[in-house]
């Protein structure tokens, strides 16, 4: 689908490389680092091969018309340091991102179909500087983070 969004530079040219597409950046191995697609007119689901970029240390979809459950698999991206999933239709009781992700400094996932919480994110992890957006859901937290 493609040819439907905003910025598809790159997107649909089958001779050009990922790291020349609009929103992708890649460091000099050619390893995607960085997916910033937000307001971008994307719709579907995302895949759990997203956890087949293991550098991606940046990931913005938010904004958009994106549905279904956030896959588990996103917890395998350990470099992942901004996850910026806002806005968009996802759906689920709860949300799984696994232990690994201890570099994360942002997590973004307001404005979806999300309830419950997000029971294996080790929070005790975070930085001074980190915070978590309000999901409009209480916190199981007595004290502030």
């Amino acid at each position: 689908k493609g040819q439907e969004w905003t910025q598809n530079d790159g997107w649909v040219k089958p001779y050009k490389s990922h790291c020349d597409w609009h929103g992708v950046k890649c460091n000099d191995s050619n390893s995607t680092i960085e997916l910033k697609l937000h307001s971008n007119g994307l719709s579907g689901t995302l895949s759990k091969s997203i956890a087949n970029l293991p550098s991606l240390v940046y990931l913005d979809l938010s904004d958009n018309g994106i549905k279904g459950e956030i896959p588990k698999e996103i917890g395998r991206l350990t470099k992942a340091t901004h996850l910026r999933l806002a806005y968009n239709s996802f759906k689920g009781n709860e949300t799984n991102f696994g232990t690994e992700m201890k570099e994360l400094e942002l997590i973004q996932v307001q404005g979806n179909r999300l309830s419950g919480s997000i029971p294996s994110l080790d929070l005790l992890f975070l930085k001074d500087y980190s915070f978590i957006a309000d999901c409009g859901h209480p916190s199981e937290f007595d004290t502030n983070l």
